[in-house]
Protein backbone atom coordinates (compact mmCIF):
# COMPACT_ATOMS: atom_id res chain seq x y z
CA UNK A 1 0.00 0.00 0.00
CA UNK A 2 2.59 2.49 0.89
CA UNK A 3 4.61 1.75 -2.58
CA UNK A 4 1.43 2.93 -4.21
CA UNK A 5 1.33 6.08 -2.52
CA UNK A 6 4.88 7.20 -3.04
CA UNK A 7 5.08 9.52 -5.37
CA UNK A 8 7.92 9.95 -7.86
CA UNK A 9 10.57 13.13 -7.02
CA UNK A 10 9.16 16.09 -9.14
CA UNK A 11 11.91 16.50 -12.05
CA UNK A 12 12.45 19.60 -14.53
CA UNK A 13 11.37 18.69 -18.47
CA UNK A 14 13.68 18.45 -20.88
CA UNK A 15 13.05 21.89 -22.22
CA UNK A 16 14.44 23.44 -18.88
CA UNK A 17 17.75 24.06 -19.95
CA UNK A 18 16.80 25.36 -23.21
CA UNK A 19 14.38 28.21 -21.67
CA UNK A 20 16.62 29.20 -18.78
CA UNK A 21 18.98 30.18 -21.02
CA UNK A 22 16.93 31.89 -23.18
CA UNK A 23 15.25 33.44 -20.79
CA UNK A 24 18.33 34.77 -19.60
CA UNK A 25 19.20 36.44 -23.10
CA UNK A 26 15.60 38.18 -22.91
CA UNK A 27 16.65 39.78 -19.35
CA UNK A 28 20.05 40.77 -21.06
CA UNK A 29 18.37 42.60 -23.78
CA UNK A 30 15.58 44.04 -22.29
CA UNK A 31 18.56 45.66 -19.50
CA UNK A 32 20.39 46.76 -23.06
CA UNK A 33 17.44 48.43 -24.28
CA UNK A 34 16.76 49.63 -20.75
CA UNK A 35 20.14 50.98 -20.89
CA UNK A 36 20.91 52.56 -24.36
CA UNK A 37 16.96 53.83 -25.03
CA UNK A 38 17.76 57.30 -24.73
CA UNK A 39 21.04 57.64 -27.22
CA UNK A 40 18.36 55.67 -30.03
CA UNK A 41 16.24 57.63 -32.45
CA UNK A 42 11.98 57.05 -32.14
CA UNK A 43 12.19 54.48 -35.14
CA UNK A 44 14.87 52.91 -33.07
CA UNK A 45 13.20 53.08 -30.05
CA UNK A 46 9.83 51.18 -31.87
CA UNK A 47 11.37 48.85 -33.70
CA UNK A 48 12.39 46.50 -31.12
CA UNK A 49 9.43 46.79 -29.03
CA UNK A 50 7.10 44.75 -31.42
CA UNK A 51 9.27 41.51 -30.46
CA UNK A 52 9.68 42.26 -26.58
CA UNK A 53 5.67 42.67 -26.95
CA UNK A 54 5.55 39.37 -28.37
CA UNK A 55 7.73 38.00 -25.67
CA UNK A 56 5.81 39.40 -23.26
CA UNK A 57 2.72 38.37 -24.38
CA UNK A 58 4.29 34.51 -24.55
CA UNK A 59 5.29 34.98 -20.81
CA UNK A 60 1.97 36.26 -19.75
CA UNK A 61 0.17 32.92 -20.89
CA UNK A 62 3.18 30.85 -19.95
CA UNK A 63 2.73 32.57 -16.20
CA UNK A 64 -0.88 32.07 -16.30
CA UNK A 65 -0.15 28.51 -17.59
CA UNK A 66 2.65 27.40 -15.09
CA UNK A 67 0.01 27.85 -12.10
CA UNK A 68 -1.87 24.11 -13.00
CA UNK A 69 -1.18 21.59 -10.69
CA UNK A 70 1.97 19.41 -11.21
CA UNK A 71 4.22 22.14 -12.74
CA UNK A 72 7.51 22.96 -11.19
CA UNK A 73 7.69 26.49 -9.44
CA UNK A 74 11.18 27.19 -11.61
CA UNK A 75 8.37 27.68 -14.48
CA UNK A 76 6.41 30.26 -12.65
CA UNK A 77 10.02 32.50 -11.84
CA UNK A 78 11.08 32.14 -15.61
CA UNK A 79 7.85 33.55 -16.91
CA UNK A 80 7.64 36.09 -13.99
CA UNK A 81 11.05 37.44 -14.46
CA UNK A 82 10.94 37.42 -18.65
CA UNK A 83 7.42 39.09 -18.34
CA UNK A 84 8.89 41.60 -15.83
CA UNK A 85 11.75 42.77 -17.64
CA UNK A 86 9.73 43.07 -21.16
CA UNK A 87 7.35 44.90 -19.30
CA UNK A 88 10.53 47.36 -18.28
CA UNK A 89 12.13 47.49 -21.49
CA UNK A 90 8.59 48.54 -23.16
CA UNK A 91 8.03 51.05 -20.67
CA UNK A 92 11.32 52.51 -21.05
CA UNK A 93 11.49 52.14 -24.51
CA UNK A 94 8.83 54.14 -24.82
CA UNK A 95 9.22 56.92 -22.45
CA UNK A 96 12.89 57.17 -22.69
CA UNK A 97 13.48 60.82 -23.68
CA UNK A 98 15.35 61.50 -27.28
CA UNK A 99 18.69 63.22 -25.80
CA UNK A 100 19.62 66.30 -28.53
CA UNK A 101 23.43 67.12 -29.67
CA UNK A 102 24.78 69.27 -28.09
Amino acid sequence: MKAALAREPRTLPVAQPIASPAAILILTAAAAATIFAPRLNTAARIAPTLPVAGVAAFALFGLLASREPGTSPIWFAIYAATLLACSIAIIRLALAPQRTPS
